[in-house]
């Protein structure tokens, strides 16, 4: 990606972005096989980072499994691709155990 296509997103999107800690506590890969997809977390101190990538020329659907997370409610922040593929979406979602996540990943996006 280039600088510009960072600098024209939304407040929200520019401060996780600044907010995502450089090392971590602990690391997980989820899901993927190489040159298709890519879904991996990562904590640093109480906070877990989820990321995708979908490696493929076509629009992905898929499902999380935050399983590995404690046994407790959270408060997801979700950025996912937006309807262009220099936007990025924004939503919060409720989230209980033994939830799974719908995910749906642009081409070449995450």
């Amino acid at each position: 990606d280039r600088e510009w296509s960072y600098r024209k997103q939304d407040i929200e999107v520019k401060n996780i972005m600044k907010s995502i800690p450089a090392s971590w506590d602990d690391t997980k890969f989820i899901s993927g096989y190489p040159g298709e997809s890519c879904t991996i977390a990562r904590r640093s101190g109480q906070d877990w980072y989820v990321a995708s990538i979908n490696g493929d020329s076509t629009i992905k659907s898929s499902v999380l499994d935050l399983a590995f997370l404690d046994p407790r409610p959270y408060t997801l922040s979700i950025f996912s691709d937006g309807e262009n593929p220099r936007q990025i979406q924004v939503a919060k979602k409720d989230w209980n155990p033994g939830e799974k996540i719908e995910m749906k990943s642009g081409a070449k996006g995450g």
